[in-house]
This record gives structure tokens, C-alpha cells and sequence, in this order.
């Protein structure tokens, strides 16, 4: 996994590939009662890969793919024949601490199916856009899994993972009735740590990073105790909240000089020569404004049936020709909000706007 993380104290940027090696968390639940013995198994030697159980019920207490574990010992269960007797899997190594033919406590491991790093692609999709519709280019995905190479029967696991994709994302299309686009040409390839190297993709590096930077929503005004408060990189400011006078502009000089967009200052100083267009989302609470937005530029602002968006927030979108400045704003109509302050941030709306989306309850 490639995990990429932002100091903005120190101004650094960093980049590391790790390895999963145990999934820590199971999902299960389990009877609040006395814990009761599974019984005895033992191994017969003539038999390896059967096991033959003594006061046990494996009918009731073991599904096929769970993990039998006897002493320090794990294999897998292949086939329950009946609650006296089992099969493990044909491809396990042979018991190494294991007496044949003595009885042994034994432990049962439930079989996960928790495929989180999968699963995710249908959660993002379900939540953010496929495609954009303002003109920019939609590339095809390709996921690399990347294992280690002394891991065992390996060689079915692309097929099992691509029959998991394609089912994955026919229920996310009946579910979301969106237009899978892109999606249709998903790719999956596997390689090993030994072997990344011969896999990797090639980007160009600013071109990734300003991208990368344009996903992160920043936060640039709010309206609080009837007054309208700008923000400076995401923050409040003393220089706004208490201006001193400027020369020649009074107060809003001094306001002008300190409003800074962080990170994007970076990214409209590169950009200068692109013509730069606003689109901002107009509504009432919980309508749905940010995910008409997101759908819209392609911007990843956050959604939430509750109320989730304070003040206005502001992201970009970069084709060949024009810059989109996407602006979120807080829904009207608010219990937690005077006219006055839903005054302030309609005339900002308005002032900066190219193209405002109205979203309501009923459309």
C-alpha cells in the first residue's frame, strides 16, 4: 500500500510503501453465555487430511473456508462430512507438532469476509463522481496487489478478485443507477514486493501533486454572531478579526491583505493564464447541495444527511482551457443561523458565482 501524508508544520511531503501482513480486526458477534467446549479431534496418520472430532458438532459450529486450529497450528476446512469428521485442504503442509492419533483442544477461526480494500472503490464511487462532466479526461483504473511472494496459491487469487469487481460493481450500479463509464475497463493485476518495480506508473510528479492537492476541500469564510469572518489558510486570523487601518483602502485593505487560500495560492500562481470560471451549490440544509456539486465539477466535498458544512469551502477542478473554483456552502434556512449571517453568504454567493446550482428537498 502506498501512503502518502502532509506536514504542515515542518513543509514536507512524504511517501512510503508498507506491507499488510495480518488483518487485526474481525467482525462478529458472539453469545453473551459461558464459553462451552468444542470437544477433542485428533489427526489419524493414515488419513492426514482428515479429522475426526470426539463430542464434537462441526455440522453447527464450523462453516467451509474456516480455519481449524489445533496446538500452534491453522488449516483450513474444505468439507464437513459429518459432526465427527472433516476434511481440511488437500494443498496444507503436513501437521509438524501434531501427535496422530491423540486428542487435542482445538479453536475455531471464522472465515472473514471483510474485503475493505476492495469494497472501498464501490464506497467512493457510490459517494463521489465517476465522471465529470466539465471536460476532463477519465482515465481507466487499474488496482496492482502487491503480496508477498512466499505466500501460497497465489495463482487463483486474480481470478477470485476480478469475479469479486465485477460483482461488486453490478450491485453498486443497480444500487446507485449511475453509469458505470470509466469503471467498465477496471483493471487488476498482481505482483509481489520483489517484483514491484517492473509495475509501477509513471506520472508526472507536479502534475500528481497539484491533483492531489485539488481533492482537499479548504474552509475560506463562516458567519458567526451576525458578522461575516473571513479565514486565512483555513484559519482564523487576527488580522482580520481585528484589522488596523490600511492606507488609501481603510480597513478592507488591511481585511484583502491578510485572506489567503493556503495551498492553493500555489496552484492559481501556476495556473494564471487559465481562465478561471466559479460554479457554487445554493440550498436548503441536508438537500443534498455537495453531492449535486461533487457531481458536477468532480469535487470531493463532504455529504451527510445531518448538517455538515460550516461557512463555505472551497476546492478547484483544472481542464486544458479553464480552472473551476467549486464553492460549497451551508445550506439556508438553519435554526443555527440569523437572517443576517444567511444574508452574508448570499451576497458572497452571488458576487463570485459564474454559475450557482439551486438544490431543494424536492428537486
Amino acid at each position: 500500500m502506498h501512503l502518502t501524508t502532509i506536514d504542515q508544520e515542518k513543509g514536507t511531503f512524504n511517501s512510503a510503501i508498507v506491507k499488510i501482513t495480518h488483518a487485526d480486526t474481525q467482525y462478529r458477534f458472539e453469545r453473551q453465555s459461558q464459553r462451552k467446549s468444542l470437544g477433542k479431534v485428533k489427526v489419524e496418520n493414515r488419513r492426514p487430511f482428515v479429522i475426526v472430532g470426539n463430542e464434537t458438532h462441526f455440522t453447527r459450529d464450523i462453516h467451509i473456508g474456516d480455519l481449524i486450529v489445533i496446538g500452534d497450528e491453522k488449516k483450513q476446512v474444505i468439507e464437513i462430512m459429518t459432526d465427527t469428521i472433516l476434511k481440511i485442504s488437500s494443498n496444507a503442509t503436513q501437521f509438524v507438532n501434531i501427535e496422530y492419533g491423540v486428542w487435542k483442544e482445538f479453536s475455531i477461526e471464522t472465515r472473514t469476509t471483510i474485503n475493505g480494500l476492495l469494497d472501498v472503490y464501490s464506497m467512493v464511487f457510490t459517494k463521489y463522481a465517476i465522471t465529470s462532466p466539465i471536460g476532463r479526461v477519465d482515465n481507466p483504473l487499474t488496482l496492482t496487489i502487491v503480496v508477498d511472494n512466499l505466500t501460497k496459491n497465489l495463482e487463483n487469487y486474480p481470478v477470485k478478485v476480478k469475479n469479486y469487481i465485477e460483482k461488486m460493481f453490478a450491485k453498486f450500479k443497480i444500487e446507485t443507477r449511475k453509469p458505470l463509464g470509466h469503471l467498465k475497463n477496471f483493471n487488476i493485476r498482481f505482483t509481489t514486493f520483489q517484483d514491484i518495480k517492473d509495475n509501477f506508473t509513471i506520472y508526472q510528479l507536479g502534475e500528481w501533486m497539484v491533483d492531489f492537492f485539488c481533492l482537499i476541500p479548504l474552509q475560506i469564510a463562516v458567519a458567526r454572531d451576525n458578522e461575516f469572518i473571513p479565514l486565512q489558510d483555513g484559519l482564523f486570523s487576527s488580522e482580520i478579526e481585528k484589522p488596523s487601518l490600511d492606507e488609501g483602502f481603510g480597513f478592507i485593505g488591511s481585511v484583502s491583505k491578510a485572506i489567503s487560500f493556503g495551498w492553493y495560492e500555489a496552484i492559481f500562481e501556476h495556473y494564471a493564464d487559465l481562465e478561471v470560471k466559479v460554479i457554487s451549490s445554493m440550498g436548503e440544509q441536508s438537500c443534498g447541495k455537495s453531492y449535486l456539486l461533487n457531481h458536477y465539477v468532480g469535487s470531493t466535498f463532504d455529504g451527510s444527511a445531518m448538517r455538515c458544512t460550516e461557512g463555505v469551502w472551497m476546492s478547484l477542478a483544472k481542464t486544458k482551457k479553464i480552472l473551476y473554483v467549486a464553492l460549497d456552502f451551508e445550506g439556508l434556512a438553519s435554526i443555527e443561523r440569523t437572517p443576517q449571517e444567511e444574508t452574508f453568504m448570499q451576497l458572497l454567493n452571488a458576487a463570485l458565482s459564474n454559475l450557482v446550482l439551486f438544490k431543494s428537498q424536492f428537486a
